[in-house]
């Protein structure tokens, strides 16, 4: 059984060891844990991990901090947030760092680990109706500038991309190739200014650009 290493970033002690219990429940996680101020300096290289697990509610270090971390994290691994309902502007922001992945402090410890093997599968997670409260109120003029900036083609596919979806699969459904694809895809990193797949979902599901069906 192929490990999957994840790193819990939580500032709170108790909550710190209650979530990496639960985690460890599952034998092919290997889980680190450490606050926001035992992450390395932003000069240190960061250990590889499969998954970086952020608690957004007990962050010390204030929103932009929290933000900074999620930039930084996110380009060495997916990142997903466990957060509140009620901290939508927040959790926003964070999400639009570069997170992939958001579920509820008050999650099942079921669904938990559900997430977490979602998005270190490469997939976007979110709750359907969270999804919805959290980014259909995503229409400021700056996200609609922004959305302008792809064409039709280019939407369809880094939609497809925050559903988790190859680039082959992502052909079939649009009825081209996939060195086709792969060459939009060059064009979104371009654009976007992000690198990896995941960044660029994160980007997708944080500006509606996402599927909502």
């Amino acid at each position: 059984m192929k490990s999957v290493s994840i790193l819990l970033v939580d500032d709170s002690t108790l909550f710190r060891n209650a979530i990496r219990n639960i985690l460890r429940r599952n034998r092919s996680f290997s889980v680190a844990a450490c606050s926001g101020s035992g992450l390395p300096g932003r000069r240190a290289k960061i250990k590889h991990y499969a998954v970086v697990v952020i608690d957004a509610v007990t962050w010390i270090g204030g929103l932009q901090a929290l933000r900074e971390a999620v930039e930084r994290l996110s380009t060495s691994a997916p990142v997903i947030l466990l957060g509140r309902e009620d901290l939508v502007e927040s959790h926003s922001e964070a999400l639009q760092a570069g997170a992939v992945g958001f579920i509820k402090q008050t999650a099942s410890d079921r669904m938990l680990i559900k997430a977490v093997k979602a998005v270190a599968n490469g997939e976007v997670w979110f709750e359907r109706r969270l999804f919805r409260r959290l980014f259909v109120q995503s229409t400021s003029s700056e996200v609609r500038r922004q959305k302008t900036g792809f064409t039709s083609t280019e939407k369809q596919i880094i939609a497809f991309l925050a559903d988790g979806r190859t680039n082959k699969e992502i052909g079939v459904y649009l009825g081209l190739t996939e060195r086709t694809i792969k060459s939009y895809m060059s064009n979104l990193f371009r654009k976007t200014g992000i690198p990896t797949r995941s960044g660029l979902a994160g980007y997708a599901v944080a500006h509606g650009l996402a599927h909502l069906a």
